[in-house]
């Protein structure tokens, strides 16, 4: 499975077209991407896809399943294509936990849905641009998600990797009005927010987030 994400799909993601579903690829790489990540901050992986560890078994195909606390937590792992799909997507990510009868959180790749297409971000002010980036997860997306935090939905992570640039220096380099060009460099932020169920019990959610920006697995201003 793996190796099928590395050869299939588009390598941009301006190229995918939701319209035929060609980025399945894409979509399986963000669940292998996050489950990296919580294996880095010390979560221990039942299985991934259907796929077990050892001494677990089961029949079933949540996208992640891990234990936290004792208990068996299911992750459902989306990649909505735009602001508008986010509420189905919650939706959809919701329903797959309640039908797991498990305590479940999803995780949105909120990526492509918070960039118009063909644009970067500029992080040359890095810490007040990724407050504004932030910012806007925050206004346009954690509105949509919060109604779907019920019964045995703890929570919701909201992935962000999104490429920007940086302003390094002047150039000597001059325009044409005399006045010299800026350099940048190129620039990748990976960030998120979580939100909680306010009855959520276990402390997954928080749990997960504190432990990756301990291990500066996210960047947070």
């Amino acid at each position: 499975k793996i190796r099928k994400v590395i050869e299939k799909g588009p390598i941009l993601p301006e190229d995918e077209n939701i319209e035929i579903s060609d980025n399945q690829a894409r979509n399986d790489l963000f669940v292998y991407l996050f489950v990296a990540r919580l294996i880095q901050v010390g979560v221990q992986v039942l299985s991934i896809d259907g796929i077990t560890g050892d001494n677990y078994r089961t029949i079933s195909h949540e996208d992640i399943v891990c234990r936290f606390q004792n208990e068996e937590i299911v992750l459902e792992c989306k990649r909505p294509q735009k602001l508008t799909s986010i509420n189905s997507c919650a939706r959809e990510a919701r329903k797959q936990i309640q039908k797991s009868e498990k305590k479940g959180c999803m995780a949105l790749d909120c990526s492509k849905a918070i960039r118009p297409t063909g644009t970067v971000f500029d992080f040359s002010n890095e810490d007040k641009d990724l407050d504004t980036l932030l910012d806007q997860i925050e206004v346009d997306i954690v509105p949509k998600i919060n109604s779907h935090l019920k019964q045995n939905v703890l929570g919701a992570f909201l992935v962000v990797s999104v490429p920007g640039m940086k302003k390094m220096e002047k150039s000597t380099i001059l325009s044409q009005n005399g006045n010299p060009f800026n350099q940048y460099t190129p620039f990748r932020v990976y960030t998120m927010v979580s939100v909680s169920n306010e009855r959520e019990k276990p402390p997954f959610t928080k749990w997960i987030y504190d432990h990756l920006k301990s291990h500066r697995a996210i960047q947070i201003p």
